[in-house]
């Protein structure tokens, strides 16, 4: 069934299915000491938490953006699912988690889809590049775009690309006035 194992304080339940720990701190001990196995509690819990497998497969996802040839340093990618850009009830698990990148130096970007990880879902998407400056650091307003709009438009995208299983190297997205 299970083992029961008592030390300092604590009582821990074990199990093949669960393990059930209850805190149960002796009343003769010092409020110290109270405070360090409840944190210490909380701290395994969280590790245990953090180390558990998300359900869904991401695959590694690299591309590179370039702008009139030249990369386009600072621009945001996000990669959006065709069928919800197109507007159908998407049941997808990693609703509203949007794959996505910043682009380096170099004109290289990464995806990655929060809160799952590195990589993205494979499947279809419609691609979103967005770049924008800003002449004045005081002022959030000051934004201009480097790109058309036609590039950041969720209505009516003209980038697309498929993630597959596997390592994904994809085609460059080289960008025009």
């Amino acid at each position: 069934m299970g083992a029961r194992v008592e030390r300092w304080g604590l009582r821990v339940w074990c199990n093949s299915t669960f393990t059930l720990v209850t805190a149960r701190v002796i009343f003769n001990r010092s409020t110290f000491t109270k405070i360090g196995i409840v944190l210490v509690i909380f701290t395994l819990l969280s590790a245990v938490n953090a180390c558990k497998k998300s359900s869904v497969k991401l695959y590694p996802v690299k591309g590179k953006v370039l702008f009139k040839g030249q990369p386009a340093e600072g621009a945001q990618i996000v990669f959006r699912p065709a069928a919800e850009a197109a507007g159908a009830n998407s049941q997808s698990t990693t609703a509203q988690s949007n794959p996505y990148g910043d682009v380096k130096a170099d004109g290289t970007f990464t995806l990655r889809t929060e809160p799952y990880g590195e990589g993205a879902p494979a499947g279809d998407y419609v691609v979103m590049i967005s770049w924008y400056t800003q002449s004045n650091p005081d002022d959030p307003l000051s934004s201009k775009s480097k790109l058309p709009a036609k590039y950041a438009d969720p209505t009516t995208p003209l980038l697309k690309a498929t993630v597959k299983e596997g390592d994904n190297d994809l085609p460059p997205f080289d960008l025009k006035p």
